[in-house]
């Protein structure tokens, strides 16, 4: 009774696969013991009291099931706010860890993992991805950050492509900048990057010096920089200030202004920028749902060198603008490392109903 066990309990583990620390416990998933795999089975430790406990891991006395027999195994466990994730391949369960005992929270099918680099822990909640999505655990809620308002902000098979089947997808946080970069599958050096102050996702190809490492991302425990081994037998920090002059493509979403049935007619677009050399993009645009994106805007202001100085370009558009229900628009071409946008505003009116 002193020691939280029975004298012949099992109370060493031979391996496992996935382990976190919370409220003062060790947790242990995807475990073997005496020879045998429990691939779905969660044990922890005694509390910590004076660190004599921590390596202790009763098997009858600590064993948590939360679903057991389901075909299914533990790839990662993570915890955030007194809760532990536990992440299957086809599941994810939210335990609550807060009390003496555990139990089951919540319950979130096909939100799983097929490799542990493919969750990662933020100071405010834990982000992972899979083929069908790129969540987000707060504490409260799990939210899909590829969705917004019902809508979808990258095609479902576009993002599923990206995943791939192969697995060694991963994801990183890098906290100066608030951005979660997702890394595709297989060998692959692409990646997404999201911004949680924006809400926005951009894709950047060759993102790292080598995706066929399958390394995870991590953070560095000094400073906090996001980390990822390059192939080359060193670790390399996140950098994303390209080395060289980048072929950039920015193209908002299918604009209706919230009247997607009204006639407008959109007279211009500001875009507001700041760029240190002459090196920069075109504008183009389509109107009512077209994709092709290839009509070239009409510059009043064109993009130019403002000495790294913020500046207001401003273009206009052809006659298909007079009588458009929406319209796009499409910032594209080779720019310049110093080119950045901060807002895009477009000027139009609404047409009466005829």
């Amino acid at each position: 009774a002193t020691n939280g066990h029975s004298t012949n309990d099992t109370i060493i583990v031979d391996s496992f696969k996935t382990s976190v620390v919370s409220n003062g416990r060790v947790y242990l998933g995807n475990v073997k013991v005496d020879g045998k795999v429990y691939s779905d089975r969660m044990i922890r430790s005694g509390y910590h009291l004076d660190g004599a406990t921590l390596d202790k891991f009763p098997m009858n006395a600590n064993n948590i099931d939360v679903a057991t027999h389901d075909g299914d195994e533990i790839i990662a466990l993570f915890e955030y706010a007194d809760r532990i994730l536990q992440f299957k391949r086809n599941t994810c369960y939210v335990i609550n860890v807060s009390g003496a005992k555990e139990y089951l929270e919540a319950e979130h099918k096909f939100k799983g993992v097929t490799n542990p680099g493919a969750v990662c822990r933020m100071d405010y909640g834990v982000a992972w991805v899979n083929q069908n999505g790129c969540y987000l655990y707060d504490g409260q809620q799990v939210t899909d950050l590829l969705e917004d308002g019902g809508m979808r902000k990258i095609n479902q098979s576009t993002w599923s492509t990206f995943i791939g089947t192969t697995n060694y997808h991963r994801i990183g946080f890098n906290p100066f900048k608030r951005q979660l970069i997702v890394l595709q599958g297989g060998t692959g050096d692409d990646a997404y990057v999201y911004d949680m102050v924006t809400k926005s996702w951009t894709f950047s190809s060759s993102m790292v010096a080598s995706g066929s490492t399958k390394s995870n991302f991590i953070n560095d425990p000094i400073d906090g920089k996001l980390l990822i081994h390059d192939g080359s037998s060193t670790i390399d920090k996140w950098v994303d200030t390209p080395t060289s002059n980048p072929n950039i493509t920015i193209t908002t979403k299918d604009i209706d202004f919230g009247e997607p049935a009204i006639r407008k007619r959109v007279y211009k677009v500001y875009i507001t920028y700041k760029c240190d050399t002459s090196a920069l993009p075109t504008v183009y645009y389509d109107t009512d749902g077209n994709t092709t994106l290839t009509v070239p805007a009409t510059p009043v202001t064109a993009f130019a060198d403002t000495n790294n100085q913020w500046t207001r370009a401003e273009y206009t558009f052809g006659s298909d603008a007079n009588e458009c229900k929406s319209i796009q628009l499409k910032i594209s071409g080779i720019a310049d490392t110093t080119f950045e946008i901060n807002d895009i505003s477009f000027i139009y009116r609404v047409k009466g109903i005829k």
